[in-house]
């Protein structure tokens, strides 16, 4: 199948299914990965800078090494079974609606009066405390953080898909979940 194809599917997938709770996410488990990594690499190295660039290079390659191999392995399945692995991989790296989902709940209890769970609600998708925020500093903060999840959750993956396929993708997200 034609990678544009794949794409369109696990966008269209995205777009209905959002992110299922039952399924193991890949950033998931490139953090715990990482952490796992970490300190051994760390105590290994004595430049904390080379071990940091190593923690990278084998977070990435192991990353890729499975994507690639489970893409292979279903390949030898059956061609379809490559695509369809293609695809949900592709589908794991966007975000598009659990991001819109959550810039709406707070949306929603903001326009119902509720302050306080709007403030929770908040707190669940910006990187700072909400707890003292007023009910325009929830919209700034709502709208900067759906603004910039929507590049790490949306346009980067796909742009990384258009340009190397699921492969891609997956090694942006190793890179963002890593910079993060």
């Amino acid at each position: 199948m034609r990678l544009e194809y794949q794409i369109l599917i696990a966008v269209l997938l995205d777009f209905v299914m959002g992110d299922p709770r039952w399924l193991p996410h890949p950033v998931k488990l490139i953090g715990r990965f990482a952490l796992f990594m970490e300190a051994p690499l760390r105590n290994t190295f004595k430049n904390q800078r080379l071990a940091g660039m190593m923690i990278v290079v084998l977070v990435a390659a192991v990353a890729l090494f499975c994507a690639y191999g489970l893409i292979r392995v279903a390949g030898f399945v059956h061609p379809l079974a490559a695509d369809v692995v293609s695809i949900v991989l592709l589908y794991t790296t966007f975000a598009a609606r659990d991001l819109a989902g959550h810039g709406m709940d707070v949306y929603r209890k903001l326009k119902e009066g509720d302050l306080a769970a709007a403030r929770r609600k908040a707190s669940l998708l910006v990187g700072r405390d909400t707890e003292h925020l007023g009910e325009g500093e929830i919209v700034r903060a709502t709208l900067e953080s759906v603004a910039e999840n929507s590049v790490d959750g949306v346009t980067a993956p796909l742009f990384f898909a258009v340009i190397a396929g699921p492969l891609g993708a997956i090694l942006y997200k190793v890179v963002n979940t890593l910079d993060s």
